[in-house]
């Protein structure tokens, strides 16, 4: 898939990420587009990338695909999703248990 990774016109930086956060490689393409288009540095960056719901979900999804395919256990993917969930946005979560294991379902049918 050919992803447009400029900004569209009039798109404010919080509706950019929110559009291409769920993208493949999101987490570096978008980062180099928002320092660059909307002129945020390093850590208005991060703040911004840190917020999405959709950047969170690729991250997860890239994250949980790698323990599949390395054999890993479920539970182990929900149990780093959770963890990771619980210090998002200052302790107020981002996905639901049930968002979770839809995610994480998501990749395939887990053997263990």
């Amino acid at each position: 898939m050919d992803y447009n990774w400029d900004p569209l016109p009039d798109e404010t930086p919080e509706d950019y990420v929110e559009r291409v956060g769920g993208w493949k490689n999101a987490n570096y393409e978008a980062y180099l587009k928002i320092k660059s288009h909307f002129g945020f540095d390093t850590a208005e960056t991060r703040t911004l990338l840190l917020k999405s719901r959709s950047f969170w979900k690729q991250l997860f999804i890239d994250h949980v695909q790698g323990i599949f395919n390395r054999g890993g256990s479920r539970y182990a993917a929900v149990r780093y999703i959770q963890r990771k969930n619980e210090h998002l946005r200052g302790g107020n979560k981002i996905f639901s248990q049930q968002e979770i294991d839809d995610l994480i379902d998501s990749v395939g049918q887990w053997k263990k």
